[in-house]
């Protein structure tokens, strides 16, 4: 950021291999933008198709500034360029979570326990990206697995029971797989979801990942390879803390952990990122004895 006030003007993104079949359709401001000295400013673009996208983009930005008339030394510039590529920008996955109150209740209340639905949606069929360790295909039927983890930072809730689970997912547009579990509002007033992260689970074997640490990510949870993981493939999820024996249990020892793969940015979107739950105290119903003598 400049100490320098700036007219910024003219925005434009294209790409360099002038496909026809690739719209980027700008949703910033056509008029000319004043930017203040230490101010921050964004450029967006919806990017069209009408057929396959590629799995990389090589992008151009483009914008022309000038400084401000009101600085003491106005000067008209050569536009600013900056070339990037995009890799794995296609998103595969849609993320929401929603949080109910009890049974009869209208809102949720300290101390009470609300249910804690996450839905994982599935936004295309195969792609090039997905053909990894992770991937399983039976008669022209593919699916992956992932891991889930459901946290809160914020420490506003209190998850009950296990956080995290591999569940196989369908590579199919709109397959949708559900968790549910149990949450616990710690404070009262606007809350906002805890916030739910998926990560690509591969073999142990496999290349490009990082290893997973028990300790450093998931609290109290240990993950191992387990041959019933593969036999229930189509559960709802597979619980990540004592029902899954820990890797380092007698029978297990020395079995390498699996490992973890991120989603590249915008691979996968959370919908329910900024909403907030509004959570009311719970009622004191404490008796106040009092003796008169």
């Amino acid at each position: 950021m400049s100490e320098i006030c700036f007219h910024l003007s003219d925005s434009n993104l294209k790409s360099s291999e002038n496909c026809t079949d690739l719209i980027l359709d700008p949703l910033n401001s056509k008029a000319e933008q004043h930017i203040y000295s230490q101010q921050a400013v964004f450029f967006v673009w919806e990017l069209k198709w009408t057929k396959d996208l590629p799995s990389s983009l090589q992008c151009q930005f483009s914008v022309s500034f000038r400084s401000a008339p009101t600085e003491e030394h106005s000067l008209s510039l050569k536009p600013y360029i900056y070339e990037f590529q995009l890799e794995n920008f296609f998103t595969l996955y849609n993320v929401k979570a929603e949080i109910s109150p009890p049974l009869g209740a209208a809102y949720c209340k300290t101390g009470s326990l609300c249910s804690l639905e996450v839905s994982i949606t599935r936004l295309s069929d195969l792609l090039d990206v997905d053909k990894d360790e992770a991937l399983t295909e039976l008669d022209g039927y593919c699916t992956t697995k992932l891991l889930y983890e459901v946290v809160d930072n914020s420490s506003n809730w209190a998850v009950c029971g296990k956080s995290s689970g591999v569940i196989s997912m369908p590579v199919a547009a709109q397959a949708t797989h559900k968790v549910h579990m149990e949450v616990m509002p710690l404070f009262a007033g606007y809350l906002p979801i805890p916030d739910v992260r998926l990560f690509k689970y591969l073999p142990h074997h496999s290349a490009h990942s990082i290893q997973l640490d028990a300790d450093s990510w998931i609290e109290n949870d240990n993950l191992s390879v387990d041959k019933n993981v593969d036999d229930q493939a189509d559960n709802s999820s597979i619980k990540s803390r004592s029902s899954v024996h820990s890797a380092t249990s007698a029978e297990h020892k020395g079995l390498p952990m699996p490992r973890l793969q991120s989603f590249s940015p915008g691979q996968v979107f959370n919908s329910s990122a900024g909403i907030q739950v509004l959570v009311i105290p719970s009622k004191d119903d404490h008796i106040l004895e009092v003796n008169v003598t």
